[in-house]
């Protein structure tokens, strides 16, 4: 079978058809514009397919073909032509994201015309179906990507990223202090910055089980040192990570670092991918202007195509947080952001928060 696909609105709404269809594939044909941006795109699709089909040991390689404008149906001797090039006797399958319609159309007539297939995906649902000439359609059996191989296939480059097993020694300790402990654990922290260094050494004994705790996660904290337990911000991403790791993800990992294109590299405190859909968790405290930050998670998502979405936990103290203004919710909702103020740790609360939004 030769895969032929239409590149739209964002290149990785392409690659769980790819991925799904990849045993059953003789080549793979990307079809795009001029667009500077679709053109770029192209080329980081087929520098993370051609590489990913070498690693698998296959004989072909993911061809690109630029076509002038997406904007008119295609004279159909082209069409023609450019199948006789590239799938001359072979069973074509189109599959067109987000194209305009008389382009899709165009190809789609072509390859039905010699026994092909359409595939339409739902991104969102996580579905797609293959239609033939006479209109029938059959579903298509997807398989999901994981992190690693989502952003293979776009040419990222994950540079860092700690998974369940890099974490899982310090998991119950984790848990613990902003679990079941974290009212002790906050009292110490207090107590810590409020004492004198004899003092602490009374502290360190007191709270020996929340001491033992926080050596596991990797403090040193000699009562000398008054800001020994001011960044925590370490332990409470793990701590969220672990929320997240029981809702169903695919995949997901903790201090994410990716280079997106050559010096373009960004980090998530915590993305996770499910049904083909990349979301992020980052988790913040201290002062935070909540709209320029909105508009920078919208930005970083955009990276993993429509689908993505990302929750933005602000960290408060005090059990009662001042409430978000509707404007602010409603921007974040509008782009893609969740905010979520998390004064005590509500476990069930924010699952229930992370689910709905995220759609899991």
């Amino acid at each position: 079978m030769i895969l032929v696909s239409i590149l739209g609105a964002h290149h990785s709404e392409l690659t769980p058809v790819y991925y799904s269809l990849f045993e059953s594939l003789e080549g793979h044909l990307i079809l795009h514009d001029n667009a500077p941006w679709r053109v770029c795109a192209a080329q980081s699709l087929q520098r993370g397919m051609n590489a990913y089909e070498a690693a698998n040991a296959r004989s072909w390689r993911t061809d690109a073909v630029l076509l002038e404008g997406f904007t008119f149906a295609y004279d159909p001797a082209q069409i023609s032509a450019t199948l006789d090039r590239c799938a001359e006797g072979k069973e074509i399958w189109l599959h067109s994201s987000d194209t305009p319609l008389t382009l899709t159309l165009s190809w789609a007539k072509a390859i039905f015309d010699r026994g092909g297939k359409a595939i339409a995906y739902d991104i969102y649902e996580n579905k797609a179906s293959a239609i033939d000439g006479a209109y029938n359609s059959k579903p298509v059996a997807l398989k999901n990507l994981d992190l690693k191989t989502f952003c293979a296939l776009a040419d990222y480059k994950i540079l860092r990223s700690e998974t369940r097993s890099d974490l899982e020694p310090r998991r119950e300790a984790v848990v613990s202090l902003f679990g079941a402990q974290k009212e002790r654990f906050d009292r110490m922290r207090y107590e810590w910055r409020a004492k004198e260094n004899c003092s602490r050494e009374a502290l360190l004994k007191n709270y020996a089980d929340i001491a033992r705790r926080l050596t596991v996660c990797g403090f040193d904290m000699p009562p000398s040192n008054k800001n020994a337990l001011n960044n925590i911000g370490g332990i409470f991403e793990e701590a969220v990570f672990w929320i997240a790791d029981s809702l169903g993800f695919d995949d997901l990992a903790l201090g994410v670092q990716i280079e997106f294109a050559p010096e373009v590299i960004n980090e998530f405190d915590i993305l996770g991918v499910k049904g083909n859909r990349i979301f992020a968790i980052e988790c913040k405290s201290g002062k935070l202007d909540l709209v320029e930050t909105i508009y920078k998670y919208d930005s970083l998502i955009s990276y993993f195509g429509s689908g993505g979405k990302a929750v933005l936990v602000k960290s408060i103290k005090g059990a009662a947080p001042q409430p978000i203004s509707q404007s602010v919710t409603k921007r974040g909702l509008l782009n893609g952001v969740l905010i979520y103020r998390l004064s005590a740790f509500n476990m069930e609360d924010f699952k229930s928060a992370i689910k709905g939004f995220f759609d899991l």
